[in-house]
């Protein structure tokens, strides 16, 4: 069985969390005015566990985030094991097809894959949300000097 996971991340701490995506709506309304006058109504949530202790059952937890950053696990790892979401950006590290644009991973509904060819050997650098343009000392950077010198 695919392992079905998502990521988000909570607007307040900057913190990453992995799970199972939730919205719920807040409040239910009796007329249609009030869900105009309240349209932030429905709450994002990662779900999670966390272990206690060993033969103790574990923690279930909740994190709020913001839903622009939930992105879901594509079932693909980078060349380092990394697991791959949606909003990920990813370089290939295949010296034939070295590219030093990195690519958007997303979802195509048309086709029902993912916009990702393992096949190029993909190292994630980042993603849309935290790394909106690469700068100097980035990983991206830093894995195509290593790629340049290797």
């Amino acid at each position: 069985m695919r392992e079905i996971l998502f990521r988000g991340k909570d607007p307040k701490s900057g913190t990453w969390y992995e799970g199972y995506y939730m919205a719920l709506s807040d409040t239910t309304y009796c007329f249609q005015g009030d869900y105009a006058a309240h349209p932030d109504n429905t709450k994002h949530y990662i779900v999670f566990d966390r272990m206690t202790d060993w033969g103790l059952p574990n923690q279930h937890l909740k994190a709020d985030v913001d839903p622009v950053t939930v992105g879901q696990y594509t079932g693909l790892k980078d060349t380092n094991g990394k697991k791959i979401f949606e909003g990920d950006l990813v370089i290939s590290t295949n010296p034939r097809r070295l590219s030093n644009k990195p690519e958007l991973v997303k979802y195509n509904p048309s086709s029902g894959y993912w916009m990702c060819d393992p096949r190029r050997g993909p190292l994630v650098v980042g993603n849309v949300y935290d790394n909106q343009e690469p700068s100097v000392g980035h990983p991206m950077e830093k894995a195509l000097e290593a790629m340049k010198d290797g």
